[in-house]
């Protein structure tokens, strides 16, 4: 979450010492692909994620990779409602909706994203205030609407049509990594805890 009296961090805290890490929007996708990616084997996503964030990997690796669940969700605490079994299978991504979602920021916002500088928080900010005047919403929408039985013929016809011409490709399996930077577990033999919550975050902030 975004802190308007100061900037958004651009290190973390891991073993007891700060690390530097890539906080631009570019590596939040990157994740997201990484976590997507059924061809990447389960136990190496951890390593490529460490990779992807510090440029200087931090001796302690369980800490490092919580920091990375902590910052991927914009400083926010893990939902306590939210089961073990999962992350809310998202309705969009940044691989098939990119024309889209280019297009959105340029209409709304007027940000070229292939030459924008964001920090990946600002990003998520812009990203989740998007209107539903962007076609990008509306297609989010379609996909998660329900078609209901007190719908008339029309509408369910029109429904089943946008479901089906914006279809994301089925069958993505949820990555057990992106399930333990969201709720804590042990991935590739790296233990992360759920994070301690916005004290932590303050701690990282104020330094």
């Amino acid at each position: 979450m975004l802190d308007l009296a100061k900037a958004p961090p651009g290190c973390v805290e891991a073993g007891g010492r700060l690390y530097r890490i890539n906080s631009g929007f570019r590596t939040g996708i990157l994740l997201c692909r990484l976590l997507e990616d059924d061809e990447v084997d389960e136990s190496l996503k951890p390593f490529f994620a460490l990779r992807l964030y510090y440029p200087e990997i931090p001796d302690d690796m369980d800490s490092a990779l919580e920091r990375i669940g902590w910052f991927y969700r914009c400083g926010e605490e893990i939902s306590g409602g939210e089961g073990p079994g999962g992350v809310e299978r998202r309705c969009y991504s940044f691989d098939c909706d990119a024309d889209y979602i280019y297009a959105a920021f340029m209409q709304q916002y007027g940000i070229d994203l292939h030459t924008a500088r964001l920090h990946w928080w600002s990003f998520q900010a812009l990203f989740s205030s998007l209107s539903d005047d962007c076609l990008f919403t509306k297609i989010v929408g379609w996909r998660r609407a329900e078609i209901t039985r007190d719908m008339t013929d029309e509408q369910r016809s029109f429904l089943y049509s946008m479901k089906h011409a914006f279809a994301l490709p089925e069958n993505r399996a949820d990555s057990e990594l992106e399930r333990v930077l969201m709720h804590g577990g042990c991935c590739g033999g790296i233990r992360i805890d759920p994070p301690d919550g916005h004290a932590k975050a303050d701690k990282n902030q104020r330094r």
